[in-house]
């Protein structure tokens, strides 16, 4: 689990509203209204569930990390190259994923 401390607060609301707006989502209207959306997808026993689950985990955490790293280095988003890949891990899932950087 996250801690709430280590969150920036400013980059989750902002990258979950540009999931919701990005996706269309029409369940979900609001940053609470997308993580109750997102709880009940990951606890669902059903494998469409769980693959929309992990790709919108996977979209939002793109965007958080993107939105992260702008504000700790000072620059606007970040350049995207075909030549270096940045591995993480999703907190609480068991796949790991890449994203280019």
């Amino acid at each position: 689990m996250i801690s709430r401390e280590l969150i920036n607060r400013e980059c989750w609301d902002a990258s979950s509203l540009a999931v919701i707006q990005a996706r269309k989502l029409r369940v979900a209207e609001t940053v609470a209204g997308l993580w109750d959306f997102m709880t009940y997808l990951s606890g669902s026993n059903h494998p469409k569930h769980q693959d929309s689950f992990m790709e919108l985990a996977q979209v939002f955490w793109e965007r958080y990390v993107d939105c992260v790293l702008a504000r700790a280095h000072g620059l606007g988003r970040r350049a995207r190259s075909t030549t270096t890949m940045l591995k993480y891990t999703v907190p609480n899932l068991t796949q790991s994923s890449y994203v280019l950087c």
